[in-house]
């Protein structure tokens, strides 16, 4: 069996739950994650993602903690982040240093986070699975000439692509994103989607009365007449979700579910567990999704993180 077939054949894996979340301006220790952590793996989510650049490492270390006090088999999944004229050797020390924090031998996905100088650094993450020190390639970030590319040089290693990974939600899928989802889903190769809730806005939480804090990343990207702007689709996932009695923003996730990918979902809290065990309770209809994604079109939203 594929590693395709395994993950999208393992229930629990069909969510990576992420405990750090710098860009809206929050900071977390081991004791405000504990609960949070412990709950997850009791309700069977073993796939969680992170990057050494998250937190500048307090993000893997929190995780390396956290994974000892509940003994259960993970798939962890952590990333390199390029930067101008770094050694070649870079890759080597950052993955020595995620595999410490991270207090694991062999690390299970491994993504490139950028396409900087992919060249170098394909080659160099394929020698890192050479020497068995991670175990399946992952990229993020990466329009679909790059990821094409990334292919043909792991193939050149006899290595597969596992997975890509990039910013797809209801107010964020445009063709080219589409266009490379399809792409990976003809070449048996995961889709990871991160940002699926937008940061909290297709959460129900927030909209034109209710504002992200002031001076914060979201209140500047997500300010009142974007929010204004999302209030049709916001009212309706508010409707289907009283219609299939979940929480909100389980409407944005299981949109991505079904569209194909695997969500990545940020959870701070023990109720964000519960929450995200309801998106298997339901399955949105075909006029549903349509709907689901005029309204966001019509919305005119198709905002781009700072750091795409």
């Amino acid at each position: 069996m594929s590693l395709y077939e395994i993950i999208n054949d393992i229930n629990v894996t069909d969510y990576v739950v992420s405990g750090e979340d710098g860009e809206c301006g929050h900071h977390y220790g081991v004791e405000d994650l504990r609960d949070v952590y412990v709950q997850a793996i009791e309700n069977g989510y073993k796939l969680w993602d992170t990057a050494a650049v998250y937190g500048m490492g307090a993000s893997e270390e929190i995780l390396g903690v956290l994974k000892e006090t509940a003994h259960q088999e993970l798939i962890l999944s952590t990333k390199f982040t390029p930067e101008p004229n770094m050694p070649r050797e870079a890759m080597q020390q950052w993955v020595d240093a995620s595999r410490q924090r991270l207090n694991q031998p062999v690390i299970d996905f491994y993504w490139t986070h950028t396409p900087d100088d992919l060249e170098i650094w394909i080659d160099e993450i394929a020698e890192l699975v050479r020497k068995g020190e991670i175990r399946y390639v992952g990229v993020a970030n990466h329009h679909l000439d790059q990821v094409k590319r990334v292919m043909e040089i792991l193939k050149t290693y006899h290595i597969p692509l596992a997975a890509v990974q990039n910013h797809m939600s209801l107010l964020y899928h445009p063709s080219q994103i589409m266009e490379l989802l399809e792409w990976c889903q003809a070449h048996e190769i995961l889709f990871f989607a991160y940002m699926v809730l937008e940061q909290g806005v297709l959460t129900g939480k927030y909209d034109e009365h209710h504002l992200f804090s002031e001076h914060s990343y979201r209140s500047e990207v997500y300010d009142e007449s974007t929010l204004r702007s999302a209030k049709p689709l916001l009212d309706k996932m508010r409707l289907l979700s009283e219609k299939y009695e979940v929480a909100v923003s389980n409407i944005a996730v299981r949109w991505a579910y079904q569209k194909g990918t695997i969500p990545i979902i940020g959870v701070t809290k023990t109720k964000h567990i519960k929450e995200l065990n309801q998106v298997f309770s339901f399955r949105l209809e075909k006029e549903e999704m349509q709907m689901l994604e005029r309204l966001a079109d019509v919305s005119g939203i198709n905002l781009k993180a700072k750091w795409e």
